[in-house]
């Protein structure tokens, strides 16, 4: 067998990094994040954390308090058919002092009154108020609920995002930190060689500035997990120093939200895109928003119709003299009948408050169908996107199968000599480095396949 012995120094830096991505050296990814950073640290998988977001999401808390309120103005409404009854009592007591020519003196007396009230009241809605309140927190409703629903896919796609990008992050700290191992050994093996006058002190130099590069991307990948692990802390807990995943290997495994991706999607065409984006959650929101408003408009529409009100007054008097033989005095009233009210004339405020209403609806027609339109190009876009990713995918498959066949064969004429080391050390390099594009390929097509279902209104449901 033949060894070169004079193997080129940067030969020797691309072993190293195929042995640190390839998973030959085990990581030194433990004690990276030191102090504090290791409090809180609790393993989660991807569906986990997103049950976890969901429940702590203080925007999914709020958007469920604003569907709880407009399902309570929806119940409210439906009281206004109830008559309402008013009652008021009062109680007074006077004092008189008159003077009498018979008697020659003042007289006085007291005089205890109580007075009793009962008002019912029925409107007679001539201008069907009551269904158009009706109707405008029915769409109230169906705004918050579709708002909630399009809020919670975009929590789940931010997961997915963060989690995705930690494991990318994962897989580069670990062969960078590997990579940092290697070349810490193969520097004490070169300064031995230096002593023996094997090796320049030259090579010792340029290790030394590999070393540093190396750091640079170790320090970086450090970053880029603790980014995620802090953003990630922040959308599950509420809080960056809860961090919610170790410092684990990657979760290289097929999450089930893409299996059978290809049957889950459609041929994304004009008209089938359109019709999902009617039914996405932040365009269904926006129109039932409208809807109220058009409602509120119809009924403005209406104010110089009469107000008509029926009426039943009851009213019972009681009153008392303390010098009088006779107890008490009673005195009762009932009356019905309708009561109508006209606002005959408002300064003009009615014609300004309609002229306001036309343009208002105007800007709510073209603001609906510009983010019509933008949803259909997201759309459009993502789908195209995705389908070029997985080609790109598919294609770093394909250099991975080749890279792994010229390397297994490179090795084998290695060992009968027929090749040099640093021909060998290439081949290890592009194996490890289509390893490396193959993953990285991979997650990056699972975050656009979510947000693919994202947009698409479906993400939501594939978690559930």
């Amino acid at each position: 067998m033949v060894f070169d012995t004079k193997c080129s120094f940067v030969g020797l830096i691309l072993l190293c990094f195929a042995i640190g991505f390839s998973g030959e050296s085990k990581a030194e990814e433990n004690g990276q994040l030191r102090g504090s950073e290791q409090i809180a640290f609790q393993k989660r998988g991807l569906e986990e954390s997103i049950q976890i977001a969901l429940k702590n999401s203080p925007d999914l808390k709020r958007s469920y308090a604003e569907i709880e309120q407009a399902r309570l103005n929806k119940t409210e409404v439906l009281t206004h058919y109830l008559p309402s009854l008013d009652a008021s009592f009062s109680r007074l007591k006077s004092e008189s002092r008159i003077y009498s020519d018979e008697v020659g003196s003042f007289l006085e007396s007291d005089t205890l009154s109580n007075r009793l009230n009962l008002t019912l009241t029925e409107g007679i809605d001539l201008q069907g108020k009551t269904i158009r309140s009706y109707k405008r927190s029915n769409y109230s409703l169906k705004s918050a609920e579709a708002a909630h629903e399009f809020k919670s896919s975009e929590i789940i796609k931010q997961v997915i995002d963060l989690f995705y990008l930690l494991q990318e992050a994962r897989v580069s700290q670990k062969g960078y930190a590997a990579t940092k191992a290697r070349i810490k050994e193969n520097k004490s093996l070169i300064e031995t060689e230096i002593a023996l006058g094997r090796r320049s002190k030259t090579d010792l130099g340029e290790i030394d500035h590999a070393a540093a590069q190396n750091e640079i991307k170790v320090l970086k990948a450090q970053q880029s997990i603790r980014s995620s692990l802090k953003q990630l802390g922040i959308l599950l807990y509420g809080s960056s120093a809860k961090y919610p995943y170790t410092t684990d290997d990657a979760d290289l495994s097929e999450p089930k939200f893409v299996q059978n991706w290809r049957a889950k999607i459609i041929e994304y065409n004009d008209a089938k895109i359109k019709d999902i984006v009617r039914a996405r959650g932040d365009i269904t929101s926006l129109e039932n928003t409208i809807n109220a408003a058009n409602s509120l408009r119809r009924e403005n529409a209406w104010k110089f119709a009469p107000d008509l009100n029926f009426k039943v007054d009851y009213s019972k008097d009681f009153s008392r003299t303390a010098n009088d033989d006779d107890p008490s005095e009673e005195d009762s009233r009932l009356s019905f009948g309708l009561v109508a009210s006209w606002n005959l004339f408002n300064g003009g405020r009615d014609y300004i408050q309609r002229r306001k209403d036309f343009h208002a609806q105007a800007s709510d027609e073209f603001r609906y169908r510009d983010a019509f339109e933008k949803a259909v190009v997201e759309i459009q876009e993502q789908y195209e996107q995705l389908i070029t990713q997985a080609k790109l995918e598919a294609a770093t498959k394909i250099l991975l199968e080749s890279a792994k066949l010229k390397y297994e064969s490179i090795k084998a004429q290695y060992q009968y000599g027929k090749i040099s080391t640093t021909d060998l050390l290439k081949a290890e390099v592009d194996y490890a480095e289509a390893k490396g594009a193959v993953i990285s390929e991979k997650f990056k097509f699972y975050r656009q396949y979510a947000n693919l279902q994202h947009l698409s209104g479906k993400l939501r449901s594939l978690f559930n």
